[in-house]
């Protein structure tokens, strides 16, 4: 499952969750109190199997998600809140001290498709395909660097599909590929500053890039 797809599961679950409890059907405010944690532990989870964000970050996310959720099932006093903050200090501070100097997670790929997915963390991707046809970026407070210009468009063109929640995505693609870009901005945005969009191209199929930017930002450019 893409970053982007999960993004949308996870809105579709808690907006139909808060219907039903205006409905009167369920009582959803306190099944979100009580399993909301779970949300962080499941990016954890995905971002450790899909090796999509550094290890140390994800695993930050995993602890962060893991005591909350014993708070709220009441596995460990209720006190433990005043804790959080120095601790989450504490594994933030630990975080650039042990990432330092690495940056962004980096790296390089022929695959046909790209597919990354960040939460509270970085991650550069160059993709260098011979027949590139898109794939999914999402960065969820966070950011990800995409670098096409070493791959070659295939021949139907490609499409990429790009969220950016609290987060940014920069796209990088060669001077020669025509570009389209649309999107839907929630207190956000996208912007194309390729020299040559598909609009005005005839070159033949190019890119299409799908945005979906809520507080966040997506820049395609050569």
């Amino acid at each position: 499952m893409s970053g982007r797809a999960f993004f949308g599961i996870l809105l579709l679950a808690i907006g139909g969750g808060l219907l039903l409890d205006r409905a009167g059907v369920m009582d959803f405010g306190q099944i979100f109190a009580t399993w909301w944690p779970m949300i962080l532990i499941l990016i954890a989870a995905i971002q450790l199997v899909t090796r999509s964000a550094p290890v140390i970050g994800s695993l930050i996310v995993l602890g962060v998600g893991l005591v909350f959720q014993a708070i709220t099932l009441e596995f460990l006093p209720s006190n433990t809140w005043s804790y959080i903050w120095p601790l989450a200090l504490v594994a933030i501070g630990l975080y650039l001290l042990l990432a330092r100097g690495r940056g962004f997670r980096q790296t390089v790929s022929d695959a046909d498709h790209v597919n990354a997915f960040v939460m509270f963390g970085g991650a550069n991707a160059r993709n260098e395909s011979t027949s590139f046809l898109g794939g999914s970026v999402t960065a969820i407070f966070g950011g990800a660097e995409v670098d096409l210009r070493g791959a070659q468009l295939a021949a139907e063109g490609g499409q990429l599909d790009v969220t950016a929640a609290f987060g940014g995505v920069e796209i990088t693609v060669p001077s020669g590929w025509p570009v389209h870009v649309t999107g839907l901005p929630i207190f956000g945005g996208w912007e194309n500053k390729t020299q040559l969009s598909a609009e005005t191209s005839a070159v033949g199929p190019g890119l299409k890039v799908n945005c979906f930017a809520a507080f966040g930002g997506i820049e395609v450019h050569n």
